[in-house]
């Protein structure tokens, strides 16, 4: 497959980058004149070319921002529907029983996570067979010095200030999303700040792999985020929460996926705010594993944003 892939790719000028373990799978750049449709129509009729696809780009689902506890209606509402209290998820109730568990890892996969944020550094992931500092790949993971998590960001553009070029050991956070996310799923609790995470005592792995383009919105690149699923999947985390879609069905994504809920991790993914019946991938996956999460009012009604 190298072999045929190196042949015809060199014909056309362009480079190949395989995914660490997703090792089937290639990455082909091009240059702004190459034809892109000749050349997938010409590996379309190898028999060994199971699928091509453009380097699809993902949106993150945008979430309002509640700074306090009182503002989290959601956790404990005191909205009626027709006279019934129920539209919350008692999460009040549920923390007389559980509160998570630090050796539960939710991987946050998104624009990253301000690890030194007061109310998240506690709870953030702690690469054990790692060394801090030591310039080594202490693990045999095959990334050095991911000690709290890994960034996957590799895009040609993105806002001032943002980090977009070099995937390295730092998944910090620049546009808020990826914090966000990790503050509702597990911030610290009975702390006196900030908010209540859901599941305070989870452990959150912050993996990178979005960004803030030029124009403010938050974008992931498909290939980018296949690599993050698979780095969450091999490095221990046992939930995957995916706050972003696409209206395309990915291949690549979709691989990683699989072979993250094959070795038993579940994957939580988001099922649009778009205000429309339409399919939202990964979430609409065809896989037991992955739980589509939409949004709902006080009222326990679809909310008018939701998908």
């Amino acid at each position: 497959m190298a072999d045929f892939l190196s042949s015809r790719i060199s014909q056309q000028g362009l480079n190949s980058l395989r995914y660490k373990r997703l090792s089937r799978i290639y990455k082909v750049r091009f240059s702004s004149q190459s034809d892109l449709l000749k050349i997938i129509r010409e590996l379309e009729k190898s028999p060994i070319v199971e699928y091509i696809e453009p380097n699809y780009i993902y949106k993150i689902c945008a979430t309002p921002n509640d700074p306090d506890f009182g503002d989290q209606w959601a956790l404990h509402n005191t909205g009626q529907t027709g006279g019934v209290n129920d539209a919350d998820i008692d999460a009040v109730e549920a923390w007389n029983i559980e509160q998570g568990d630090p050796g539960v890892i939710i991987a946050i996969i998104d624009t990253g996570v301000e690890y030194d944020h007061e109310d998240l550094a506690g709870n953030i992931w702690q690469n054990p067979g790692e060394i801090p500092g030591n310039s080594i790949d202490d693990d045999g993971n095959g990334y050095i010095d991911d000690t709290i998590g890994w960034d996957f960001v590799d895009a040609s553009k993105c806002a001032p200030g943002e980090d977009c070029t070099t995937r390295d050991n730092d998944p910090m956070d620049r546009l808020g999303h990826g914090t966000h996310v990790a503050g509702i799923t597990a911030a610290a609790t009975n702390n006196g700040v900030g908010i209540a995470g859901v599941a305070w005592n989870c452990t959150i792995m912050p993996v990178r792999s979005g960004y803030e383009t030029l124009s403010g919105d938050g974008s992931l690149e498909s290939d980018d985020s296949a690599a993050a699923i698979v780095y969450a999947a091999e490095n221990g985390a046992s939930v995957i929460n995916l706050s972003w879609g696409s209206s395309e069905k990915v291949s690549v994504v979709e691989d990683a996926i699989t072979f993250a809920t094959d070795n038993g991790v579940l994957v939580c993914a988001a099922a649009g705010n778009e205000e429309t019946s339409a399919y939202l991938y990964p979430a609409a996956l065809d896989n037991d594993a992955i739980i589509a999460v939409g949004a709902t009012d006080d009222r326990d009604m679809n909310a008018d944003f939701s998908n």
